[in-house]
């Protein structure tokens, strides 16, 4: 897999991220050929983001993604929901055996919000820019719904869905949110929703937004909206950042609770 490595350093220094992966998922594949299941060296330490690897051509882009997620890592802590550091969310959930496909897809929406939020924002004012944005968040809530069915495998139909496995994890943290909670809070106006999610307000269904509970919440109506028809978003076009940071929030509260 060496000489893909090299293309994909070449293709990510050149802000081609899907081009750079896609060699990336080709030298992974082509060392398990060989070596078997890969879970060490410098392609794996890449997709990882593990920057405790010196020995990796690579090191400086590593480092400058994994210091960017670790920003959002702090954040996280600063707000009380938990204690996961950057190093405990490789360990047990990157590095999870079995998901390294999600991992991918992990890594590369890493990759894609933080050129969005490189960009000016007058380069992001289109309706189209808010699609490309809410696609981006719409890949963070299909990784948070591979990661629930993971560690809580589907006891039935319901739970096959995101909704069912959110009441599953809302249940299992003591959670007062039901079913019918949630499916009302999904079928209420989009924007409203999440304008009242990211500050805090109060509502009928909700006793605090601005809690895990809303997080999962957020992940739970962007993966609706974004997964039935292309939608653009005022809300999504000005706090696109807000919104980000409470996915990825939420991911990191799936990650540090049920990934022992």
């Amino acid at each position: 897999g060496t000489p893909y490595y090299f293309r994909v350093m070449a293709a990510v220094r050149n802000g081609n991220i899907e081009r750079g992966l896609l060699f990336f998922h080709q030298a992974l594949e082509e060392d398990e050929l060989t070596r078997g299941p890969v879970t060490s060296g410098p392609a794996w330490s890449f997709v990882t983001l593990d920057y405790d690897n010196r020995y990796q051509a690579a090191l400086q882009i590593v480092q400058s993604r994994a210091n960017w997620l670790e920003q959002r890592l702090n954040a996280y802590k600063a707000s009380g929901r938990g204690s996961l550091s950057l190093a405990d969310f490789r360990g047990r959930v990157l590095n999870k055996a079995g998901l390294s496909e999600a991992t991918f897809s992990f890594t590369h929406a890493v990759f894609r919000s933080e050129i969005l939020l490189s960009l000016p924002v007058e380069f992001r004012s289109s309706s189209f820019a808010s699609q490309i944005e809410l696609d981006t968040l719409f890949s963070f809530s299909r990784i948070a719904e591979v990661w629930l069915k993971t560690q809580q495998p589907p006891a039935n139909r319901h739970e096959r869905q995101l909704g069912g496995q959110l009441i599953r994890f809302f249940k299992s943290q003591g959670w007062g949110l039901s079913e019918k909670d949630l499916s009302a809070i999904g079928s209420a106006d989009f924007e409203l929703t999440l304008t009242a999610l990211l500050d805090g307000q109060q509502g009928p269904l909700l006793q605090a937004y601005l809690s895990a509970e809303g997080d999962l919440i957020l992940i739970y109506i962007l993966r609706n909206a974004a997964g039935h028809a292309p939608t653009s978003s005022n809300v999504v076009h000005t706090r696109y950042s807000d919104l980000l940071e409470r996915m990825l929030f939420g991911l990191f509260v799936i990650g540090e609770r049920l990934f022992p």
